[in-house]
């Protein structure tokens, strides 16, 4: 497939993960535009060395399609545009005869690998409570909330949230082997669980404290 590319300098994106996107360069708001007016997804991959702003960069090959789920323009110029991962690809080719840069890339596929029922229930049941932790964030009620349910997805929900180094994340994008994935991603759960229980705190908080109260 050929793929339209976002390059970005400290974000990894993982399939199943949402993403915003603040669009300010003319080359990044023709490739927006391109995208949604041919429904095709673009690109997004972690910079290896050049720049995210005004200049060229050469990205890591390994990146993951990004689907246009919401645009939405400022009085500025600049555009608001939501995606989310969909797979990831590998990058075969790379072109710049158009604005932004152009790849060949195919499609990567998981490894199968098996993994322990007991660590994948314990995963999954991290992201449910994270999920739930949340809506109370955001002041609404989840019941039941759904989460991935296969290995590679389970692992990829959990390094999509995770406050890790974008080399690590890489790293881990990477891994094609489920059971690596969710192995190297599981000492995260635990900071991510963590962060969202941090935010609806702070919500809960700042509702208690009425307008014009909180800190």
């Amino acid at each position: 497939m050929r793929l339209r590319l976002f390059p970005l300098a400290q974000v990894v994106l993982f399939p199943g993960q949402a993403l915003a996107l603040r669009v300010f360069e003319p080359r990044y708001r023709q490739l927006v535009a391109e995208c949604v007016q041919a429904e095709e997804p673009f690109g997004i991959v972690l910079i290896q060395a050049g720049f995210e702003v005004g200049g060229t960069a050469i990205p890591h090959q390994v990146g993951t399609t990004a689907r246009i789920t919401g645009a939405t323009g400022n009085l500025d110029g600049t555009l608001n545009v939501q995606v989310r991962g969909e797979h990831r690809f590998h990058i075969t080719a790379l072109y710049d005869t158009a604005p932004y840069l152009m790849a060949e890339a195919e499609t990567v596929l998981d490894e199968f690998a098996e993994v322990n029922s007991e660590i994948l229930r314990f995963a999954r049941s991290g992201l449910v409570r994270t999920r739930e932790l949340e809506a109370i964030a955001s002041g609404e009620f989840e019941r039941a909330p759904k989460v991935a349910k296969t290995p590679g997805a389970v692992a990829d929900a959990i390094a999509g949230q995770a406050p890790a180094a974008a080399d690590r994340l890489q790293s881990i994008l990477e891994t094609t082997n489920v059971r690596e994935r969710l192995d190297t991603v599981l000492p995260m759960l635990e900071s991510v669980v963590s962060q969202a229980r941090l935010s609806a705190s702070r919500a809960i908080s700042s509702r208690w404290a009425g307008p014009g109260m909180a800190n």
